[in-house]
């Protein structure tokens, strides 16, 4: 019990004080092994006094495990470590609409860049109701007939204050009712609404969120696949494929 109460007061008392006094005052003498220097400091979070502590991967230090950090990618790609407590856990789902060889995007604000639309899932959705929901904010379209085509997860940096362990859901979509009238109803980030046929959007990869370039270029050979295997089936002459969008 001596290293616990140890250890229970040392938690405490890095929490009222800064790193700097917690590293000079407090020791575990049952794991004299462990180094306070195991792992590299880093700089401070916007609005925070003091430094983190960046744990090692193989750092088994209990302070190091009580503040250890992510990595997260940012929206243009690069990385970016934030605390694993400050995390927001984020459901989100994104409809591919697809009408007349063409295929639903939005342009984002933030990025400068055309998104597929969607958002997060809202308190007592599901997810089916969140991708109608959302699809028709960002460009005023109804869709039916929702298919899940593939999810993805990971680790997105938004803001110095916001950071998502996030849940992608990705469906594929029909439109309902005028598709020509295409507008924003309800999102601040969002520009412009437009439908691109797939052969320019095959040519639009630095003008795409690579996130969302990775679906939709998956999505398009896709389609292009099994309409080559809907012909060879009515023409008796089908050959096995290795392409399959929910491993991509």
């Amino acid at each position: 019990m001596g290293w616990y109460n140890t250890h229970q007061g040392a938690v405490a008392k890095w929490k009222r004080g800064s790193l700097q006094n917690f590293y000079a005052r407090v020791r575990f003498p049952s794991a004299p092994q462990v180094r306070f220097d195991c792992a590299p400091r880093i700089p401070p979070l916007a609005g925070e006094v003091g430094f983190r502590h960046a744990p090692h991967t193989c750092c088994t230090h209990p302070v190091c495990v009580f503040i250890h950090m992510i990595t997260c990618t940012t929206w243009d790609g690069k990385h970016k470590q934030v605390p694993k407590e400050t995390l927001i856990i984020r459901p989100a789902t994104y409809g591919v609409v697809e009408h007349n060889d063409a295929i639903l995007l939005v342009k984002s604000k933030t990025l400068h860049k055309w998104i597929i639309p969607g958002g997060g899932v809202e308190k007592g959705e599901t997810l089916i109701e969140a991708l109608i929901r959302e699809v028709r904010e960002e460009t005023a379209i109804t869709v039916t007939d929702p298919i899940l085509l593939t999810f993805r997860e990971g680790f997105f940096y938004n803001s110095p204050t916001t950071a998502f362990q996030s849940y992608r859901f990705f469906y594929r979509c029909t439109p309902k009712g005028n598709t020509k009238d295409i507008r924003v109803i309800f999102d601040e980030d969002v520009i412009d609404v437009a439908w691109i046929s797939k052969e320019k959007l095959q040519k639009m990869e630095h003008n795409v969120a690579p996130s969302d370039w990775e679906i939709l270029k998956t999505y398009i050979l896709y389609i292009k696949e099994k309409t080559i295997k809907t012909k060879e089936t009515r023409q008796g002459t089908q050959k096995k494929s290795n392409l399959n969008f929910s491993r991509v």
